[in-house]
């Protein structure tokens, strides 16, 4: 069997993103999971509460998609 051709520095950090993500994704579902489990044994009054917290959450944008968001204007240029 021919030995593995040398990869280059992209796509060895590439491979890696990919592995690194793969383990974050398991480690948020494993979370999520837990969530869950947590959540079914809330009270009325705590469930509302949650209700509240997540609607908190989800109304104030994250880094990353504020980053993301397009220009309110498109930029102008003078001649």
């Amino acid at each position: 069997m021919p030995p593995a051709p040398i990869r280059s520095r992209k796509v060895r950090k590439i491979l890696a993103l990919e592995a690194r993500a793969r383990r974050l994704l398991r480690r948020y579902e494993r979370a999520l999971d837990r969530a869950h489990g947590i959540e079914w044994t809330l009270a009325g009054g705590q469930i509302a509460a949650l209700h509240r917290g997540r609607a908190e959450q989800g109304s104030q944008p994250t880094p990353r998609a504020a980053a993301a968001a397009p220009p309110s204007s498109p930029p102008t240029t003078s001649l």
